[in-house]
This record gives C-alpha cells, sequence and structure tokens, in this order.
C-alpha cells in the first residue's frame, strides 16, 4: 500500500522526538500509575526503561544527531535543556496526542523522587541557571502554571499531581491529565492495553505502545488530504502495539507485540503460521517500497473483497495463493504509478492466466519479450480494488505478465519491463548484498513485511504528505538521504503478533559494491575456508579456522555462530555427514592427533573426538559406497600404515592396518569402473597403491615416479582411468586400473620446482603448469591452450580450481588471479587473498561469491562480477 509508508516514517519521527523529554534515574514506589493520567485519546505512549543507557545512546546516535537538525524538532530539543533542569525523575511517561487539524503535542509525565514536597515555584526557584518567567492559574482546584524559557520564547505548562509532574507545550492536554485523574476508567482498563504492556520488554531502553484508534487522527496531520481517508482505514488494523526499542550509534531496532481487536480487524488475515518470503527471488533489487502480505488468509481475503464489490464479479481470484505485495521502484517523481506494481503468488500459473484473461472486458492485448516472456493488457478496471481495496481504483486496466508462479500487474507496460529484466539478469533484492546484510536484523519467518529505503523515498512522500511536511522535506533533504533501509514486520504467535522492525542509517551500508562483509578473527587465516549447509533452513554457512586453531562457524552474512578451540590445525577436507541418519549434519575432519566429529552448535558427537594412537599423516578420508549413510573412513599415519574404520570408529574388516605402504601425505581418492571401487593411496615415493572395498590389491603396487612433487589425479578421459601425476622434468606419468604405465611429455622441459593441475573446465580436460611465474595450459592432447606470466618472480605460487576456473595463488603478495577456458582473467583481478578458495551461489541466486581469508586475520567476502559473461 503506497500509503502505509507514512506509518514508519512519520511514527519513527515521533518517537526519536518524543524521547527527548525524559529525564532520569532511581525508581520509586508507584501511588497513582503515570497510565492513568493519559488521556484516552492518546495515540502513542513512550516509556524509559533505562534512563541512563537511553541517555547515553541518544547522545552517541547518528540518528538522533541528524534529527536534531531537522526544524521540527527543535523546540523539543529545547525542551530537554529545560526538562533536565527541573528534576531527576525515576518513571517518565510521554503521550503524543492530536491537537488540531494540523497540529500534535505531547504530553510529559514525570514520576518525582518521593519523601520530598514538591511545588513549581520551589523547582523554579532552585532552577539558578534557567532563567524563566512563570503565571499560575486554577484547574479543577490544580495549580496549573504557564512558563515561558525567554530563550525560545516558548510556554511550557505543567503542574504537580500528588508525586507527578505533568507538562506540554499545550495548555489543555495538561487540563486533561487532570480530568482523567478524575474519571473512574482510563487506558488501563482497556483489555488489549493490559495485553501488550504484560509482553513488554523490562531490559530495553524505551517503550513504545500504539493505539490504532487513535493514530488515524494523529497520522491525518501529516498527509494530504487526497490520503486522509487511506488513513482512516489504520484504525481497522488491531487494538495495540507494543515495541520494545534499543537504540544504536547508527541503528535502531524494533521488537515487541501487537494485539487484535475485539470485533474483526484487518489483522486477522495474518492470523496463519508464518513463512519466508519466497517473492524476494522475483523481484528487483532497486525497490524503494514494499507493502507485503503471507499467510493462508491472503486468498480468503481478496474473495471477500470481491464478493463486496458487485461490480468486481467478473473476476475469479480462486487462483491466489499465500503471497500478495504492492511494490514501488525508485521514483524520480512524487506521481509514482508508473512505477509501482502488485506481485501475487499464484496457485497454478495457466489458470490465473486464464482467468484473468477471461476477465477481459475488452479485447486482450499482448506482446512477447526477451523471447520467455509474455505481457497482456487486460481490461478489467476493478481488479485492484478487489487485491488492494478501494485506494486503488486509479490503477485499472493493468497490464500483467508471469515469472515463475508470481503475476505483477502494473498501469505501466515498461515497468514490467524492468521487472523481468531484473529477472533475466538476476540483479534481484535476493542479490542486493547490502539487502542480505539487513536481513539479518530481522525474523525470517513473516506475515507482514513494510519494506523502506529511506534514501529512494523522498520525492514519493512528496507526493503523500501535506504542503507544510513536504517543504519540511525539503529542506532537509540531505538529512533524510542519510538514512538507509528500514522495515517493520508482524509473525503470529500465539494470539498475538510478534512485531520487530530495524532501522539503518545510511552511513550504516558499506559502498563498496564488491566486498558484502569482513570480520575479524583475531589470528592470520592461511586455509581455504570450506561452505557447509545448514540443515534447519538450507542456508549456506562457513566454517574457517585461523592459526591460533580456533575454528569457527560463521552465517551467511558473516555473523559469528560459535567459536571453538582445536587442538590443532585442520588437515585437508571437512566433510558434512548424517551421522544418526536423521537429516541433521555435522563436520567431519581431522588433525595430526585427533579425528573430531562436530554438530552445528559446536559440539562433540558420539564418542568423538576419536585420540590416534600414531599421528596422522594425511587428511581423513571419508566415503559412502552407497550412498546409504553407512559411512567408512581412511587415514594414514606417520609410521607408514593405513587404516580402515566405520563410522564409530570401530576398525573396518579387512584393514587391520594395510602396513609399510610408505608415508602417505596427500589425500586418498575413491572412484567407482564398471562396477568397481577403487581406493587409491599413493606414497610420498611416487608408489601407487590401489584397494578394493575389502582392501585387496586391484593392482600389485606400482611406482609412477621416483619421487612425487605434486598431487595426484583420477584422469577418466578415456577407459580405463588412469591415476597420474607429473615427473620432475614435467612429464605426465600414470599407471592405469589395469596396471598399465604410461608417460606423456606435452610440454617443454619444466623445472623441478613446476606444479601440475588435471582439472575439467568447461566439461574439457585440461592439463595446468605452473613454472615459476608461467602458467601454461594444455588440452589433453598437449595442444597450448593459453599462457600467461606473472610479473612478480618470487616463484611462490599455488594452482587451484574453482567454478570453471583456474586459479593462481601469489603467496608473496597475497593476490589471486582467476582465469576462464580461454585465458582471460576474472573482472576485478588481482583479488587479495592468503587463501585459496571456491566460488560459490552462498545466497542461491546465481551469484558468485569468494570467502577469502588474510595474514591480518580478516575474513572477506567477495561478490565476483561478471564471471558467467567474461
Amino acid at each position: 500500500m503506497k500509503r502505509a509508508l507514512i506509518f514508519i516514517s512519520i511514527t519513527i519521527g515521533l518517537l526519536l522526538a518524543g524521547a527527548t523529554y525524559y529525564s532520569f534515574f532511581e525508581v520509586s514506589r508507584d501511588k497513582i500509575s503515570l497510565y492513568k493520567l493519559v488521556p484516552d485519546n492518546a495515540a502513542l505512549i513512550f516509556k524509559v526503561n533505562d534512563s541512563k543507557n537511553f541517555k547515553n545512546n541518544t547522545q552517541k546516535s547518528k540518528l538522533w544527531k541528524d534529527l536534531k537538525s531537522v526544524s521540527l524538532f527543535e523546540k523539543y530539543e529545547q525542551a530537554i535543556v529545560f526538562l533536565d533542569s527541573v528534576a531527576i525523575s525515576p518513571e517518565v511517561l510521554v503521550s503524543v496526542h492530536n491537537t488540531g487539524a494540523k497540529s500534535f503535542d505531547l504530553l510529559h509525565l514525570m514520576r518525582l523522587p518521593p519523601n520530598k514536597r514538591w511545588s513549581v515555584e520551589k523547582m523554579m526557584n532552585q532552577v539558578s541557571d534557567s532563567k524563566v518567567i512563570f503565571s499560575k492559574r486554577k484547574f479543577k482546584d490544580h495549580d496549573v502554571y504557564d512558563i515561558t524559557m525567554p530563550i525560545s520564547e516558548l510556554t511550557y505548562t505543567c503542574t504537580i499531581l500528588d508525586d507527578i509532574w505533568v507538562g506540554s507545550f499545550t495548555p489543555f492536554l495538561v487540563d486533561y491529565a487532570i480530568i482523567q485523574l478524575e474519571k473512574q476508567n482510563s487506558i488501563l482498563d482497556d483489555k488489549a492495553f493490559q495485553q501488550v504492556k504484560q509482553l513488554s520488554g523490562k531490559s530495553y531502553d524505551l517503550t513504545v505502545y500504539v493505539s490504532y484508534e487513535n493514530l488515524p487522527k494523529l497520522l491525518s496531520t501529516f498527509v494530504n488530504s487526497q490520503n486522509k481517508e487511506w488513513v482512516a482505514q489504520l484504525g481497522a488494523f488491531a487494538a495495540w502495539s507494543e515495541i520494545d526499542i534499543v537504540l544504536k550509534e547508527k541503528e535502531l531496532f524494533f521488537n515487541g507485540y501487537t494485539v487484535k481487536k475485539d470485533q474483526p480487524s484487518f489483522i486477522d488475515v495474518l492470523t496463519t503460521q508464518p513463512t519466508t518470503a519466497r517473492m524476494m527471488k522475483y523481484l528487483p533489487a532497486d525497490i524503494s517500497f514494499m507493502y507485503y502480505l503471507n499467510g493462508e488468509k491472503v486468498s480468503d481475503l481478496i474473495q471477500d473483497r470481491n464478493s463486496s464489490h458487485s461490480d468486481t464479479g467478473l473476476v475469479d481470484y480462486s487462483w491466489v495463493g499465500s503471497e500478495l505485495a504492492y511494490v514501488v521502484n525508485e521514483s524520480y517523481d512524487s506521481d509514482f504509478s508508473d512505477e509501482s506494481y502488485v506481485v501475487v503468488q499464484v496457485k497454478d500459473e495457466e489458470q490465473a492466466t486464464s482467468m484473468l484473461l477471461g476477465a477481459s472486458m475488452q479485447d486482450v492485448s499482448s506482446e512477447t519479450y526477451k523471447e520467455d516472456y509474455s505481457i497482456y493488457r487486460v481490461f478489467t478496471p476493478t481488479i485492484m480494488k478487489s487485491l488492494f481495496h478501494e485506494q486503488y481504483n486509479g490503477m485499472s486496466d493493468p497490464y500483467f505478465t508471469v515469472i515463475k508462479d508470481y503475476i505483477f500487474l502494473s498501469e505501466n507496460s515498461l515497468t514490467l519491463r524492468s521487472v523481468i529484466d531484473a529477472y533475466v539478469n538476476q540483479n534481484t533484492i535476493s542479490k542486493d548484498f547490502e539487502y542480505i546484510e539487513f536481513l539479518e536484523n530481522l525474523t525470517s519467518n513473516i506475515n507482514m513485511y513494510v519494506y523502506m529505503r529511506q534514501d529512494k523515498l523522498l520525492e514519493i512522500l512528496k507526493g503523500f504528505v501535506n504542503e507544510e511536511l513536504e517543504e519540511l522535506l525539503s529542506e532537509n533533504s540531505m538529512t533524510y538521504k542519510k538514512f538507509g533501509r528500514s522495515a517493520l514486520q508482524f509473525s503470529y504467535q500465539r494470539d498475538a503478533f510478534f512485531t520487530n522492525g530495524y532501522i539503518a542509517h545510511g552511513e550504516h551500508i558499506t559502498k563498496e559494491s564488491e566486498l558484502l562483509w569482513s570480520m575479524q578473527l583475531g589470528a592470520p587465516i592461511t586455509q581455504q575456508p570450506t561452505y557447509v549447509a545448514n540443515h534447519n533452513n538450507d542456508q549456506v554457512e562457513i566454517l574457517v579456522q585461523n592459526d591460533n586453531n580456533e575454528l569457527y562457524l560463521l552465517s551467511k552474512g558473516g555473523h559469528v555462530l560459535w567459536k571453538r578451540q582445536i587442538d590443532k590445525k585442520i588437515l585437508g577436507r571437512i566433510y558434512q555427514i548424517d551421522f544418526y541418519s536423521n537429516d541433521k549434519l555435522q563436520y567431519f575432519f581431522n588433525t595430526e592427533d585427533k579425528i573430531y566429529l562436530i554438530d552445528r552448535n559446536g559440539n562433540d558427537v558420539a564418542k568423538y573426538p576419536l585420540r590416534l594412537n600414531d599421528k596422522a599423516s594425511n587428511p581423513v578420508f571419508l566415503v559412502d559406497y552407497d550412498e546409504n549413510k553407512k559411512y567408512r573412513f581412511f587415514i594414514a599415519s606417520k609410521n607408514g600404515n593405513l587404516y580402515g574404520f566405520e563410522k564409530t570408529g570401530k576398525p573396518l574388516s579387512g584393514w587391520n592396518p594395510k602396513k609399510n605402504l610408505g608415508i602417505i601425505s596427500r589425500p586418498i581418492q575413491h572412484f567407482s569402473q564398471d562396477g568397481k571401487d577403487y581406493i587409491v593411496a599413493v606414497n610420498d615415493s611416487g608408489i601407487v597403491h590401489i584397494f578394493n572395498r575389502r582392501g585387496e590389491y586391484r593392482i600389485k603396487p606400482t611406482r609412477i615416479v621416483t619421487h612425487l612433487n605434486n598431487p595426484f589425479y583420477i584422469n577418466k578421459s578415456s577407459k580405463p582411468y588412469k591415476i597420474i601425476t607429473t615427473d620432475s622434468a614435467g612429464v605426465i606419468c600414470g599407471v592405469s586400473t589395469n596396471g598399465e604405465i604410461s608417460k606423456f611429455q606435452g610440454n617443454a622441459t619444466l623445472s623441478k620446482e613446476h606444479q601440475f593441475m588435471y582439472t575439467i573446465i568447461n566439461k574439457k580436460p585440461q592439463n595446468v603448469f605452473l613454472d615459476k611465474n608461467t602458467l601454461r595450459v594444455n588440452d589433453i592432447d598437449g595442444n597450448l591452450l593459453y599462457d600467461y606470466t606473472f610479473q612478480d618472480t618470487s616463484n611462490n605460487f599455488g594452482l587451484f580450481e574453482t567454478s570453471d576456473l583456474v586459479g593462481v595463488i601469489n603467496y608473496n603478495k597475497n593476490e589471486v588471479y582467476l582465469f576462464n577456458s580461454i585465458g582471460r582473467p576474472a573482472p576485478g583481478a588481482p583479488l587479495q587473498s592468503s587463501t585459496i578458495f571456491k566460488l560459490k551461489d552462498v545466497y542461491k541466486d546465481g551469484g558468485h561469491i569468494a570467502i577469502l581469508g588474510t595474514p591480518e586475520g580478516e575474513l572477506k567476502a567477495i561478490s565476483i562480477t561478471g564471471i558467467a559473461s567474461f
């Protein structure tokens, strides 16, 4: 809903403004409840829960400093100085009230310290630094004072009721509090208010209560005449919300609950199990505003709206699924209708398209865009009335297109083209890394979601607010654009709605387009980070160990989930296995002395870690022959033996152990050929040992080279398969599974320090050589594909393969180069990294992400753009 943004933008402004009225410190016994004095037309009520922390946070907050520069808040800033000088208050409430057609003001209620007779006159006489003028009047037998502050020429009205300071810049609000004192009923007798009051947190800086019955009248103060009717509809949204707030230097966090009315409320449609917003995979990244609903009752809501309007009966909405959203892309003027669209998740794409086309009252127009996408125009002027009620009467005869199981409807076909372009080019909001970082602060399962980008909303807001506020926005446009993203969410939980939100100052968002996040892990990172799956939500996470042997599990957004000390450096690969066959995954790896099995919470599993009797010489190798989770693992020791075990650590029959095989420092490998399993171990002297499952030799031990300098690889480009490596001169040597030995020159003589890698790029085998500072890549027949010479002659390079790319790391400069199948360096080269890495679609949106380490202990997530096309 385009008008829903006022609920956040203006309310948050009021929240921060109202918060300034608080004085601080110790707690006293209650006499009259402060809530008792709140007039029943309060739209918002603020309560400080930790005065010291709140005051400190406002002083440090960039959000608050920027708000103080806006003229609208000048008088409230001046009131801070005055109220702080009046008294130290152990308990504070501030309520917000509509005071006229175009005005609002605040009522301040402060508990004065006990055991003292308080009077306004005495307090004014004690304030030596504040030269004020005050007059007194009577209201219902209470002395009421009008205090004029000479510097600002503002008049502040106040009184003391028992031990409660009551004050406002609007005199009749003080009078209303006095009247309220004599009433039998107050908001404390409101059942819904009592419910949210009991749910409020006690450890937060500030709690805000929102009355939806009174909120529309307050918000109408700020909107233009065209939008007042819609604002009035907010009164039917719910009864009350309570929101606990934490104010950080560059962030504002919201958490709380919303409760329904006794009579039907709009929020009733959300009383279903909250789920993730799947729609985000299809929405463009340049969204400035989104209002989103998610739940099984969404289709019922639309059907009810449809049946309530006789002129919408032509459309059958049985195709509507569980997700519905109104979206506005960035707009450069106040008329943003051309940039807005409605998105509907559908149960059946063909049925939805057919019903929409069948409901058209004229011949349907259509066009084909990007070959695979059709854009239709249907002449059904009331369709938006059912989807988003009367306020969308203006969006008539819409265009629509279908992407997967979502229908997009807009007044402007060009807007739909931009949606299709964004999806085809993978420029969706789910790929926006700033948005992904932003989501780390929000709940993943939701029923309702309001999302905004303040830096893109300025012109849209100007078309929504009244002239006074439009002028104020123009005057303070640079301040407003400093605010970043904000969101408010509602998620159904046990007859109430968990309500949470987040506002980020614009400076909080990284300006480096390729750097997604970075963090310090306290020590150099020299091993390749490992991507793992979270079995609870299928999200990608990262395991990484630093040189202090601390193992970290991080979220895809770079947040530390846990840290654990490991005895020594992890050797080689970290596996994920389902040890208990219950679809829960654990991490399996070894050090020189132990074999570990750790669950995703960082805890040991079963009898692990297993202590090795002899030091391991290579990484543990794990195999699941028949993919039935009957894991076996093998590990070599520095005494020349090779051991086999069942997953429980019990010695494996037939492997008890294999003795005197020589030092095996490289990983063991396994493959199947013609229904037979081959377990391959090559010792450092170049002797190849090939076993079957039972530990029996497939062929007799065979020496490939006189000494093994490079890794060995399984060449499956022809049968029988070969185990290959290179000798000291760069000759490719191998032994096949039938015992035949072969050699292939295919290169000029290389130095004995050369490196070799066999890999498959774009489904074509390649032999990769790196000798000193020269990279040379051949096809399987020895023909040169490309070569590349690096300027650095330090000869401290390493080879690796990632995502159909050849990688070269310069350990001397901590630089990484990536080359495609024709030798073109990847965009952004070289990357600064001390570790090799695997490119991964971390966010499951088709993107390429690299997790890099540095010698300084920094871990970075980098978006490698342009890989798909370079």
